[in-house]
């Protein structure tokens, strides 16, 4: 295609933002119900929100080549540097503090360093690979604000509400602090970790989405 035909970015997110609220709701329920575990950090449970943005980042690639836009394709590995750099690099810090990150304040300190160490970086890394393919960065970037936002919204209501979730418990110990240390931490996590996560994962498969058609 020799013209580009750009596509709204609320036509793009809509659908996307609308299925990944579902599914948070969804996990809340579960956990509430008893039906999914509440334990700090999600415990792998399948239905959750970390695994979409691959799935939307192809699904935006996709479109968005086939009406003509591309992405700077010979700088495509930073987007794979950023993808799975950073939150191979979260996991490895988490588990390195794992011994000393316990409900003391010395411990919590550790993984409030961690996570914020991580959090600075992984922003950067974003911003960075925003280069690559700006539209779609900013479609992600959209899309992962709508979705880590709600997460801050059920946080709030869960700790409220007295729920058990994993939404409301921090660190690899699991305990639960107040209000405000609990939405500070979600809201580091979220906007720090979760939205640079969205822009690097959905920005790598969105890549590749394009370049399978640009092949054709």
């Amino acid at each position: 295609m020799s013209e580009v035909d750009t596509v709204p970015i609320r036509r793009l997110v809509f659908w996307p933002v609308v299925l990944t609220t579902l599914v948070s709701l969804a996990r809340l329920y579960a956990e509430v119900e008893g039906m999914a575990t509440d334990q700090s950090g999600g415990g792998g449970v399948p239905l959750g929100i970390s695994w979409l943005p691959p799935v939307f980042g192809a699904w935006f690639g996709f479109v968005m080549a086939r009406r003509g836009e591309r992405p700077k394709l010979r700088l495509a590995g930073l987007w794979f540097l950023g993808a799975f750099a950073v939150p191979v690099g979260t996991l490895l810090l988490l588990a390195w503090g794992k011994d000393f990150a316990d409900a003391s304040e010395a411990g919590q300190q550790a993984v409030r360093s961690i996570v914020t160490t991580t959090a600075i970086v992984a922003v950067i890394v974003a911003v960075v690979a925003l280069r690559i393919w700006p539209r779609l960065g900013l479609v992600l970037l959209v899309y992962g604000l709508c979705a880590r936002v709600f997460v801050l919204i059920l946080t709030f209501v869960a700790k409220v509400a007295g729920w058990s979730t994993h939404y409301t418990k921090l660190g690899p110990a699991g305990f639960e602090v107040d209000l405000a240390h609990t939405m500070l931490a979600t809201g580091v996590a979220q906007l720090g970790l979760w939205v640079p996560y969205t822009i690097l994962a959905g920005g790598f498969f969105g890549g590749l989405a394009a370049a399978m058609v640009s092949r054709r």
